[in-house]
């Protein structure tokens, strides 16, 4: 889910975006799970919807209002949203689920509240990040840290469901957490203070590697830009900085490979000739074939420089290994599901994404969005 400010660029590549026309994903060389292994691991729990830090507080308090009534949990949700939207409209300064939809729906204040707004709710977004988070246990019972942020959101929540879109105003605002329950969610999500959950641990070690003016780069602008900083380290300092670099020297030959499949899937005439002068093409997408293939060779050389050039494939690049070689990962990362057979022949139809896919963000403009939320980046 793109979130204006808090997400000025797309924060997954667009090949594992469900398409409307079929089911699952369409990641056709198979390199959505390696990307998804890299981000676990960075930033564990914190997922590309997971951009704002006090739905941690209100799925705690609302756990504790609630049970396990999932159906009851979910309406609380939608009465924020409605007065999220009563008071911020579309604008992404505030962000929240759900405001194109409650634009559509033009709701009268005197209207009762939707019974449903979003397919998927942030009880059901945010599970893995309030478990990561140590705020609710398996049996989904509040740890003592979700409950002191239970206790700090029903200082500023209705104690009864709004009965209508106008008293939905009533309900707290995302975006103004006092200092106490901002506390709370720091020791929640980067482990500052006692009995630090292992994966808030994690967290804080790549906080503090990436330091807090690259992260409100990434906030401002792009996580491109950070991934583009640690490539230029020919020695990473740490750990997290060597992950970071891992992913994307990673994606340096798996995009542009991706790229030239899509581009072959779809029955585009590619040049029988690689580049001489090769571009590198780490941060832009190409519109024109040649442009596409100079790319890609110059991706994998750089993937050769670093030894990270795929298995089988083996220099001089040709267009004919390329294509026999693109061929051959998706029918290995597809093979209970092919796009095309042995001859390329289509045998799925209709799953070109809207989109070519773009540097992974591997959850960086996520977690910059929840470290604006608890104070750690200023806007």
């Amino acid at each position: 889910m793109a979130n204006g400010r808090h997400s000025p660029v797309p924060l997954l590549p667009s090949w594992v975006e469900a398409p409307t026309q079929a089911e699952g994903s369409i990641d056709p060389l198979g390199y959505s799970a390696k990307a998804d292994e890299i981000a676990a691991k960075i930033l564990p729990g914190v997922t590309v919807q997971t951009t704002r830090a006090r739905y941690l507080s209100f799925l705690c308090w609302a756990v504790g209002k609630c049970g396990k009534k999932d159906r009851e949990i979910d309406r609380w949700e939608i009465a924020l949203s409605v007065g999220e939207y009563l008071r911020h409209g579309r604008s992404t300064e505030c962000s929240y689920f759900g405001p194109n939809l409650l634009d559509r729906a033009q709701y009268r204040g005197s209207d009762g509240v939707p019974k449903q707004l979003h397919v998927q709710t942030a009880r059901i977004l945010y599970s893995g990040l309030l478990r990561s988070c140590g705020l609710i246990t398996d049996n989904r019972e509040l740890t003592p840290l979700g409950e002191k942020l239970a206790d700090c959101f029903d200082k500023c929540t209705p104690k009864t469901l709004p009965a209508t879109v106008a008293h939905c105003r009533k309900m707290p605002c995302l975006s103004q957490a006092g200092a106490i329950e901002r506390r709370y969610l720091r020791q929640a999500l980067i482990g500052q203070g006692t009995d630090r959950p292992p994966d808030s641990e994690t967290r804080l070690k790549t906080f503090k590697s990436v330091g807090t003016l690259k992260w409100k780069r990434v906030w401002s602008g792009s996580h491109t830009d950070l991934i583009k900083l640690y490539l230029e380290e020919s020695k990473p300092k740490d750990d997290v900085t060597a992950d970071l670099v891992e992913a994307a020297t990673f994606e340096l030959h798996a995009l542009p490979l991706t790229r030239l499949f899509l581009a072959l899937y779809n029955n585009e005439q590619i040049p029988g000739v690689i580049p001489a002068h090769p571009r590198f093409l780490a941060f832009e997408i190409p519109r024109e074939q040649p442009a596409m293939l100079a790319g890609v060779a110059a991706h994998l050389r750089e993937a050769e420089k670093r030894r990270s050039l795929p298995v089988g494939l083996q220099t001089p690049i040709t267009v004919g290994r390329l294509k026999d070689f693109v061929l051959e990962r998706h029918r290995e990362a597809k093979a209970d599901d092919p796009w095309v057979d042995e001859n390329w022949r289509q045998l799925r139809r209709n799953l070109m994404p809207a989109a070519l896919p773009g540097v992974h963000a591997y959850r960086l403009s996520a977690f910059a969005s929840l470290l604006v939320d608890i104070g750690e980046i200023r806007r």
